[in-house]
């Protein structure tokens, strides 16, 4: 089962959260046989390739992974035999998240960065502590999770922002007023370590933030990164893939050693954000 797991292309602490829904649902019966097993990774996989592209929000899936832990018949995984048995009666506030989630995926505009919806929608997404791009809650425990614009006093995560600032421009993504000049390089600043990779130079200490993007110029070391096969730039498209390449992904962190032409991935060595380069040339 592990080995299936795998294929999700989830690493890390995300492998195991994986792991270990399936093997929930696995002693939920909900998966009884390797076909359903089959299904329920080729879902997640599809699910974690979303998420890389930065077509889904990173918080999507712990959300349906705690409401999949908390509910026996939450329905997580689209199993065909599953689809006559009676849906579950969501309570007030989930009933509500789903609404606005459905609202946000009828949209014509697909992009998870760049929304429209009316005014009363906005003043209840902000009643209820909620990102007005991405729609899911603030996690009140967390330090930097919400970002308020003080001109229009709209609300989102600062991932959210950040990426919708890279991708489409520095206004706000609701109502269109232009941000401050040094806002999104605040922003930046105050995005947790967990959602930064490194440069790939193994000289350099810059970092960035991965949200689907080819290609990474650092503003430091003046290189230029293809992100899809993780080694320096290249003219030619098609990339030369290493047998034991990983997708990238957002805060993945690896550096490219020049000397033995390889792909370094780094280990984190504790919660202060330091990171151990493996041993090499």
């Amino acid at each position: 089962m592990i080995e299936e797991i795998i294929e999700t292309g989830s690493r890390g602490k995300e492998l195991l959260k994986d792991a270990f829904i399936i093997g929930l649902a696995w002693g939920r019966q909900i998966l009884i046989d390797k076909n359903d097993l089959q299904l329920a990774i080729n879902q997640l996989q599809s699910f974690n390739n979303n998420i890389d592209k930065s077509l889904e929000s990173p918080f999507l899936k712990d959300d349906k992974f705690n409401e999949f832990f908390l509910n026996n018949n939450f329905q997580l995984f689209n199993i065909p035999r599953l689809s006559n048995q009676q849906p579950y009666q969501n309570t007030t506030p989930q009933k509500k998240l789903q609404e606005n989630q459905q609202s946000l995926n009828n949209s014509q505009n697909q992009s998870p960065f760049l929304i429209n919806i009316s005014p009363q929608k906005v003043k209840e997404l902000q009643s209820q502590n909620m990102c007005q791009l991405c729609n899911f809650y603030f996690d009140t425990k967390s330090k930097n999770q919400k970002a308020i614009l003080s001109s229009c006093q709209h609300q989102f995560h600062f991932l959210c922002l950040y990426i919708h600032t890279q991708e489409k421009g520095e206004y706000c993504p609701i109502c269109g007023q232009q941000m401050e000049k040094a806002y999104p390089k605040s922003l930046y600043e105050d995005l947790p370590q967990k959602y930064k990779s490194c440069c790939p130079n193994i000289e350099c200490q810059n970092d960035f933030v991965y949200f689907g993007q080819d290609y990474f110029c650092c503003d430091m070391c003046n290189q230029v990164w293809c992100l899809k096969c993780k080694k320096n730039f290249h003219e030619n498209s098609d990339c030369i893939i290493d047998i034991d390449h990983y997708k990238m992904s957002l805060g993945q962190n690896y550096k490219f050693c020049f000397q033995c032409n390889k792909v370094l991935f780094l280990n984190n060595s504790s919660t202060d954000g330091y990171y151990i380069l493996s041993k090499h040339c």
